[in-house]
């Protein structure tokens, strides 16, 4: 499938949103972008390891769909909405099921299109080595996309209910 379809439904889900829901959503990315930002602050050496020694290995010969799914898209659109046509275009480009480099790299090489504080989960919290001085960091990010996903898979059974509630009817109120 590829995360053509997680984009879809990323999408999708966006769109279904009630006004206190996207206002709860709103503000769980941005605690998940303040994490990544402070990540990113302190990964200064760790970071650099990544960027001269493995030269973005991790962005090459990746099964992306493995990487990036439907929270993160969530997460993307959310702080990052302008770049919806820029990852769809991309998208356009994808080869589902086979390894292939990243499709949201620059020119097909990098650097990455999307903000730093505006990527999947796993691109910000991998490290190819050496992250023990980020490991607090690392966590707070995963806590926070947890946050995320639980938000987005409680919703799934509330809009449920709501959905029947609408539909069957009430008893009326028995006279004594």
């Amino acid at each position: 499938m590829g995360i053509k379809a997680d984009f879809v439904e990323a999408e999708r889900i966006l769109a279904r949103l009630e006004p206190a829901d996207k206002q709860r959503l709103q503000k769980i990315c941005e605690e998940i972008q303040t994490a990544e930002a402070d990540l990113l602050a302190r990964a200064g050496s760790a970071m650099e390891r990544c960027i001269h020694t493995c030269q973005g290995l991790c962005c090459r010969n990746i099964q992306l769909e493995a990487i990036i799914g439907v929270w993160d898209l969530v997460y993307i659109l959310t702080v990052a909405g302008e770049y919806r046509d820029r990852l769809a275009a991309c998208l356009e480009k994808e080869i589902p099921f086979y390894a292939s480099d990243c499709i949201f790299l620059a020119d097909g090489v990098g650097p990455c299109l999307l903000p730093d504080t505006s990527r999947a989960e796993v691109c910000l919290t991998t490290f190819c080595s050496g992250a023990d001085t980020v490991e607090r960091e690392i966590r707070k990010v995963k806590r926070c996309f947890y946050k995320l996903g639980w938000f987005l898979v409680m919703r799934t059974p509330r809009r449920f209910v709501a959905m029947i509630r609408r539909y069957v009817p009430r008893k009326p109120p028995v006279a004594s």
